[in-house]
C-alpha cells in the first residue's frame, strides 16, 4: 500500500479520517507498518524526525511510534520502566536518549514530537516546546549494526521485522 508517499507494507493498521491533515494511521494491538528497505532510512551525520501521535492511555509500557533500532540506528517511544524514555540514537558505541514524563500529556488529543541529532546534540521537542537534550560529549555519526527496516507503530528487529512493543 502507498502511504505518506511510502510503499508500506501494511499489517492490521487502519488508515481513518481525523489525523491532524487527513488520514491518520490507526493502531490497535500488534498493528505496524513496515518501509522499504532504503539507505534514506539510514542517515549518518544527522537527522530530524516528526511525528504526530495521539492515545488513551500515555502509561503504555514499551511502546514505539517509529523505530530502526535493533543493535544500532534511533527511535521514539515511550518506555516507562526506562526513566521515560521518549527519543534515542545509537552513537559511539552507545544508545544516547532524551527523557521526558509523557504522562503530564492529555491523553485523546494529538502532539507533535519532534527528535533532531546533529552528530552531539539529540533534542526533543513535544508541541512546539523543547523538552529535553542528550549532550553526546563530542561529534558522532548514528550507528548501525544491521540492516533493519524501518517500522512504524513497533521495535525493528535485526531480521527486517517487528521486535514487538507495538504502539
Amino acid at each position: 500500500e502507498r502511504h505518506y508517499g511510502l510503499d508500506l507494507e501494511n499489517h492490521g493498521a487502519s488508515f481513518v479520517d481525523g489525523g491532524v491533515d487527513g488520514k491518520a494511521a490507526e493502531f490497535v494491538p500488534n498493528d505496524y507498518l513496515t518501509a522499504p528497505l532504503s539507505t534514506k532510512f539510514y542517515p549518518s551525520r544527522g537527522l530530524t524526525i516528526s511525528v504526530w501521535a495521539k492515545t488513551d492511555d500515555w502509561s503504555q509500557n514499551n511502546t514505539r511510534m517509529l523505530s530502526i533500532t535493533e543493535s544500532g540506528g534511533y527511535g521514539l517511544g515511550v518506555d516507562m520502566d526506562s526513566a521515560d524514555k521518549v527519543a534515542t540514537v545509537y552513537r559511539n558505541g552507545t544508545y544516547g536518549s532524551v527523557v521526558y514524563d509523557v504522562s503530564s500529556l492529555p491523553t485523546g488529543d494529538w502532539h507533535h514530537f519532534v527528535m533532531t541529532y546533529d552528530r552531539q546534540y539529540l533534542k526533543l521537542y513535544i508541541d512546539g516546546q523543547k523538552v529535553g537534550e542528550n549532550d553526546a560529549g563530542g561529534e558522532y555519526d548514528i550507528g548501525y549494526s544491521s540492516a533493519n527496516r524501518l517500522q512504524i507503530g513497533a521495535e525493528a528487529s535485526s531480521g527486517g521485522g517487528p521486535a514487538g512493543n507495538y504502539w
